[in-house]
């Protein structure tokens, strides 16, 4: 099987504030909106699709019903995790977990958005040795 793309899809009653978080902090663009889906990709070279899905909705099957998170965060890569916390807690975004460097390699904070779901904000950052041997060859920020 060769794999074409893969968007995760969020159940939510919110679809509007959603589609406004994410265009208005992280620049996607929305690229299908209706009253019941709204899909929105990513600016740049390497695109990512996100889609908001409203419960309930009479075209889904059943297991696709249930408002549902739960267990779900995404980890949003940008250039630099502080200029991403100072436009985010600027903006009045509230910040759940305060700007850090980790030992597995990576620079963070978390916010949530609209429908409940953790973001991790971060940029790679150098591991410590402890964790440089969980890299695949190649990946590791050094």
């Amino acid at each position: 099987m060769k794999m074409t793309a893969c968007t995760p899809v969020v159940n939510t009653d919110r679809l509007e504030e959603c589609k406004a978080f994410y265009t208005q902090h992280f620049g996607f663009e929305v690229t299908y909106d209706s009253d019941w889906y709204v899909n929105i990709q990513s600016p740049g070279e390497k695109h990512f699709d996100i889609g908001f899905l409203k419960p309930n909705h009479e075209s889904q099957p059943p297991v696709f019903q249930p408002a549902y998170h739960e267990g779900i965060s995404f980890s949003i890569y940008v250039e630099s995790a502080d200029d991403a916390y100072k436009a985010l807690n600027d903006a009045g975004v509230p910040i759940l977990h305060e700007l850090a460097d980790e030992p597995w390699g990576e620079r963070h904070f978390v916010v949530v958005d609209p429908a409940g779901v953790p973001l991790n904000i971060c940029h790679m950052i150098p591991p410590s040795e402890s964790f440089i041997e969980g890299y695949a060859p190649g990946h590791a920020a050094v």
